[in-house]
């Protein structure tokens, strides 16, 4: 959650430097204040997911069974943040690109819900 906060104040802290940016700077230093600024949105975004798996698995995860079993079990449960995830993420692009990367997301998001299974069991044996 700390670390959900954090990018939240990267992100606010990257948008009052954009805002308060005069029109003397040039075009790529406001791409790369608005790239820094999605990127932060993107990492909130993910954790928020990650989060949300994670609170879901902990009552289903016994800790031997197929995290993609659980992970099937839970994505249901966190649609709204995986989308919010996937939206930024696709920020930019062109109708082409945003059609594969949606596709790619789509065929990657039960590994990834298992990777953060996976990575919450292993922080628990710690």
């Amino acid at each position: 959650m700390l670390k959900a906060v954090n990018c939240a104040i990267a992100l606010l802290a990257s948008c009052l430097v954009s805002c308060a940016s005069d029109s003397g700077h040039s075009d790529a230093s406001t791409d790369a204040g608005r790239a820094t600024a999605i990127e932060a949105e993107k990492n909130a975004a993910m954790n928020a997911y990650a989060d949300c798996v994670r609170q879901r698995a902990q009552n289903l995860d016994d800790g031997s069974s197929d995290p993609t079993l659980i992970a099937l079990a839970v994505q249901p449960d966190c649609k709204d943040q995986y989308s919010r995830y996937a939206k930024i993420g696709g920020i930019g692009m062109d109708s082409r690109a945003l059609s594969a990367y949606n596709e790619r997301l789509d065929a990657d998001q039960t590994q990834l819900t298992s990777a953060i299974i996976l990575k919450m069991r292993a922080q628990k044996t710690r």
